[in-house]
């Protein structure tokens, strides 16, 4: 008996043992904030966490929350995770005006259904994307936020285009936001290495979350 004790006060008196470090990836070279997750949902934890830090700013600043957003597929469990997730439920959704990157009226449809209608964003402050050319739509972004940008713009990146590229030709529009939240994977980072100079010029509002797949 008094030997297991003295067994069981050696076991506690030596060093914690200590987990090995998850071995990701280096940070890719791509303009501004890079963060690096061990998985996708890391990825869009981090992303969503900036967000809402975001959102809750600009409430607190200015009373809403102006946030642009491509209705690409490649972002829906990013909302999935916003409406399922009880750390985000109190996102001010109904303080938030959504303001669409593309005039695809079927894409623009399917985002309704994964996001606005779920989120409870009221639809007057749900503003479609016309088509117009990027200096008219400058205009009625100046005309609707009187000497301020965008708060916030989500986008994913693949490798299949540039950044800038799935912006169509509103990237002099959008990569003005305060905030240019980016989901990527490794592998779509490649395909970002020959990024156009407006977009390296928004370096201090980009933020990328990454996963390795």
């Amino acid at each position: 008996m008094v030997l297991a004790g003295l067994r069981l006060i050696e076991q506690m008196n030596e060093p914690p043992f200590e987990l090995e470090p998850d071995e990701l990836p280096d940070p890719p070279d791509l303009p501004g904030e890079v963060i690096v997750k061990g998985s996708i949902d890391e990825a869009i934890d981090a992303l969503v966490d900036g967000l809402f830090a975001s959102a809750e700013d600009a409430v607190d600043q200015r009373g809403r929350f102006d946030l642009a957003l491509p209705p690409q597929r490649a972002l829906e469990p990013v909302w999935f995770r916003m409406m399922l997730a009880t750390e985000y439920r109190l996102f001010p959704w109904a303080q938030t005006h959504v303001w669409l990157t593309d005039s695809d009226v079927t894409a623009a449809a399917r985002l309704q259904e994964t996001l606005i209608w779920p989120a409870g964003i009221p639809i007057e402050q749900v503003h479609p994307m016309p088509r117009c050319s990027p200096s008219e739509y400058q205009t009625r972004l100046e005309a609707a936020l009187p000497g301020r940008p965008l708060d916030a713009v989500v986008l994913a990146a693949d490798s299949r285009s540039q950044l800038d590229v799935s912006l169509g030709g509103m990237a002099s529009v959008f990569l003005n936001a305060r905030r240019i939240a980016v989901l990527a994977s490794v592998a779509a980072c490649v395909g970002q290495d020959a990024l156009s100079d407006e977009v390296r010029a928004a370096a201090d509002q980009l933020h990328w979350c990454v996963a390795p797949a």
